[in-house]
């Protein structure tokens, strides 16, 4: 079994009504579907997690990000080229900067979510625990 790691993030920013959103991205998977998840990707040698994580957030969503707060690391399992792979994936609480979106290879569409529509278009379970516990850290700075 092979051992992957990787970094992403709960990228928010506030609405009109000062209500935080967070970004999910549309994408197609290594399966083949579509869906709706989080920001993430591969640490590259030599690079920290939290640099992984700003620079994963750039590539697939054109937003510029600044860590706020660590949030908790998911593992899970998956099967490549019928090898079984096991994924550690850091999370980060990052805050906007500036927005650049343009549909690229890896992310066809962003939506920017209240926690009641992130829960329902995010289909990780592991990933619907993260945003959960990014929302409940919001509340607490609001």
């Amino acid at each position: 079994m092979r051992e992957e790691f990787s970094a992403g993030g709960v990228v928010f920013k506030y609405d009109s009504n000062s209500k935080p959103k967070i970004l999910l991205c549309y994408q197609k998977k290594l399966s083949g579907h579509k869906a709706y998840c989080l920001p993430k990707g591969h640490i590259e040698a030599g690079e920290t997690t939290e640099a992984a994580a700003i620079r994963e957030v750039l590539e697939e969503t054109g937003v510029t990000a600044e860590i706020v707060s660590s949030l908790p690391s998911i593992t899970y399992f998956f099967i490549e080229k019928n090898e079984t792979i096991k994924k550690n994936v850091a999370f980060f609480l990052m805050k906007t900067i500036a927005e650049d979106f343009k549909p690229n290879e890896e992310t066809e569409e962003l939506v920017w979510c209240d926690e009641t529509e992130a829960v329902k278009l995010d289909k990780y379970q592991s990933e619907i625990e993260i945003i959960k516990t990014a929302f409940k850290l919001l509340a607490q700075q609001l």
